[in-house]
């Protein structure tokens, strides 16, 4: 056994322990020098005084407490290969700093009460508890207790490898790897900061702050019961059960179950949006909000049993499932897989929704003003659909339920309104250009028009003479198909348009109304020129198998050398146009005041007078 003495003045060794005192102020003590190891038996003490000891082979302690109260050095350089082995008890009150290539083993007891600095192999088979300052550099493998405790802060600016127990109530900041292997657990009751890579392969719990700069791996299983902070990317291939509020302007990538008990929010800038991408299960139990500029990108499968509130972007391929609440308040939702609405679907403040896969909605979805439902896929309403805003179908709508419009509801050229639903408006414009089946169409308000089919019995009448319900067929001038039977009531007006142009190549030049059915006329006929020249002769207008009653009121255009009338037949009504001079210039058109009484009339009126 050797010792070297370097500026001592004092150097003292007992039986039952070892007690170096140092009077000089700059002294270096070899206390396990290489290549013969030291064994300290019983309490041993590291004076607290500014003297480094140095220990370049083997320090053994095997029975008694070893307290450090100055510096102990373990490796006498970054090239020597040191052991500092502990069976018992180890205090540091003054600096541990275990050098690269050097290694601390420790089997019982250590407690770190002011710095201790790792560079090279960390091993803690026992019990450590840090109480202040653990820089680790190196690799700090804990398999089996490790308390970062109180006014404690570790540091970790390279591996930490976590098999055990590690219990944090102060301050972790993992600045570079931190494994949380298949057999670790790690509890955090107070903060940790994360700017590297903190991989989670076990049970992870959060109990206190998590701040996330860097890259968060789970694999395990990952308890939120606190406030966590994703500035950087959270990748989950485990369970993530989130019970307090995770906010995230970074990215969440979830290959696992994602369980989100309380609130996750989503919310990035302009610049940088913030990221939520879901490829495996996301139960949504709580509140989900992606807000403006961040995303939500669903490829697997999501389950909202809470609310859903997305003033983003949501994009569904996969699966969505709503049992409670789904917002979209000015952002947009994006569905090309399966989108399943069983209660409140609302779509509000400039808000999309845009469909290209399947919709199947058993409770109720409703579209406000200058919101957009836009259906280019396949849409099943069982219940209702309510829409104050734009309606847009360009494939296939099953209504078997009730549709509302107070908005725009547009059918383009080639689709489909099927179903044993109703359909009603009391306001805004319904635009069929495609076909529309149903078991009632009635429209109380606004405007019913288009150049396609409805297979149904048509209603037609306002509430008063301030709210007319108007048809119009087609869109400027063209033909509306009616399979079933049509009522026109007295707050009706059906707006006839002609133009007479291409008479002569075989168009009609005038709007036309083809009813298979019953036609039950009432209110008023108005007719609206909107060509050039007009010109004598008998334009069909209506069609119909058999009619009852006749309009309140007709009002025609004045032309100067013609006559206008409408004439009936048992199938058909039709505009005649007789002329009384060569010439003809067209003058306004007339304006006609009414309501349940008629009150005034300008321009000219004619009863419809049968054909004889």
């Amino acid at each position: 056994m050797q010792y070297r003495l370097t500026l001592l003045t004092k150097f003292t060794l007992l039986s039952a322990s070892l007690l170096l005192t140092v009077n000089t102020v700059s002294a270096e003590v070899l206390i396990g020098s290489n290549p013969s190891p030291k064994t300290l038996l019983g309490n041993n003490i590291v004076p607290d005084i500014p003297t480094n000891y140095i220990n370049s082979s083997q320090l053994t302690n095997l029975n008694g407490a070893l307290s450090i109260k100055g510096t102990l050095n373990n490796g006498s350089s970054a090239s020597n290969t040191a052991l500092l082995l502990n069976w018992n008890h180890i205090y540091n009150e003054g600096s541990l700093h275990n050098l690269a290539n050097s290694t601390i083993r420790n089997i019982d007891f250590l407690r770190n009460d002011n710095t201790l600095s790792n560079e090279g192999i960390f091993e803690n088979a026992g019990v450590v508890r840090n109480n202040k300052t653990l820089n680790n550099h190196g690799t700090l493998n804990n398999n089996k207790t490790f308390y970062n405790f109180g006014n404690g802060r570790l540091n970790n600016n390279q591996t930490f490898n976590n098999n055990g127990l590690f219990d944090n109530t102060g301050s972790l900041f993992n600045n570079h790897s931190f494994y949380n292997t298949s057999t670790g657990t790690l509890n955090n009751s107070f903060g940790i900061e994360n700017n590297g890579l903190l991989e989670n392969a076990g049970k992870f719990t959060n109990v206190r702050n998590l701040y996330n700069y860097g890259t968060i791996k789970n694999s395990g299983m990952l308890t939120n019961d606190s406030r966590f902070f994703n500035n950087g990317t959270l990748e989950n291939t485990g369970t993530l059960t989130n019970d307090n509020p995770l906010d995230s302007k970074g990215t969440i990538l979830n290959t696992g179950t994602l369980l989100n008990k309380l609130s996750i929010v989503i919310d990035g800038d302009q610049f940088d949006p913030a990221t939520l991408k879901n490829e495996s299960i996301l139960n949504n139990d709580g509140y989900l909000l992606i807000a403006r500029h961040s995303i939500l990108n669903n490829s697997g499968t999501l389950n909202n049993k809470e609310w859903i509130l997305v003033d983003g972007t949501l994009n569904n391929t996969s699966f969505l499932t709503n049992n409670n609440t789904f917002t979209i308040d000015g952002g947009e939702l994006n569905n090309t897989g399966t989108l399943i609405n069983k209660h409140d679907l609302s779509i509000f403040d400039r808000a999309t929704l845009k469909n290209e896969g399947i919709l199947n909605s058993e409770g109720s979805i409703t579209v406000t003003s200058r919101s957009t439902l836009d259906n280019m896929g396949i849409l099943t309403n069982n219940k209702t659909l309510d829409s104050d805003g734009t309606v847009l179908n360009s494939r296939k709508l099953n209504n078997n339920g009730t549709l509302r419009n107070k908005g725009s509801f547009i059918s383009n050229t080639g689709s489909t309104v099927d179903g044993t639903g109703s359909y009603i408006q009391t306001a805004g414009t319904s635009t069929i250009n495609g076909s529309m089946s149903q078991s009632n169409v009635t429209i109380n308000g606004g405007e019913l028009k288009g150049k396609g089919v409805i297979n149904s019995n048509v209603t037609i009448n306002g509430t008063d003479a301030l709210n007319l319900a108007t048809l119009a067929p087609g869109n400027s001038i063209g033909t509306l198909k009616i399979n079933g039977d049509y009522t026109q009531g007295e707050f009706a007006l059906m707006a006839i348009e002609f133009d007479l142009m291409g008479i002569d190549f075989g168009d009609a030049g005038i709007d036309v109304l083809d009813i298979s059915g019953k036609a039950s006329l009432d209110g008023v006929l108005e007719f609206t020129f909107t060509g050039f020249d007009i010109m004598a002769g008998t334009f069909n207008f209506l069609n119909f198998d058999g009619h009852a009653g006749q309009f309140d009121h007709i009002i025609l255009p004045s032309f100067e050398g013609f006559n206008l009338d409408v004439a009936f037949d048992d199938r058909s009504a039709n505009l005649v146009i007789t002329e009384e001079s060569v010439s003809a210039v067209p003058v306004p058109t007339a304006l006609l005041l009414f309501g349940p009484a008629l009150l005034g009339l300008l321009g000219r009126s004619h009863r419809a007078k049968k054909m004889a």
